[in-house]
């Protein structure tokens, strides 16, 4: 009796710790999610920038560039490319 209820012990042992070890494999750690989530909000800022960039040659195709900054709309998306260059900085 005491053999079976040893032997019972370490499979039910062994179950639970490779049922721990499944679960932790299958699923993201939290700092997995943490660094992934900053490299989305990295990839965001630098497509914002981006479009707004766009959105700035634009003005400045369809103005001539020193028209175009004299405009209050392209000091506006300058003022947040930058803002946004900054915050990028940041991170």
């Amino acid at each position: 009796m005491k053999i079976g209820t040893v032997v019972g012990t370490v499979i039910l042992l062994s179950g639970i710790v490779s049922g721990v070890w499944i679960v932790d494999a299958r699923y993201a750690s939290s700092s997995d999610v943490t660094l992934l989530a900053q490299r989305l909000d990295r990839k965001i800022l630098r497509d914002d920038i981006r479009s707004l960039g766009f959105d700035m040659r634009q003005i400045e195709y369809e103005h001539g560039k020193e028209k175009a900054q004299q405009r209050n709309d392209w000091k506006k998306l300058e003022e947040e490319r930058d803002l946004l260059r900054e915050e990028l900085k940041k991170n």
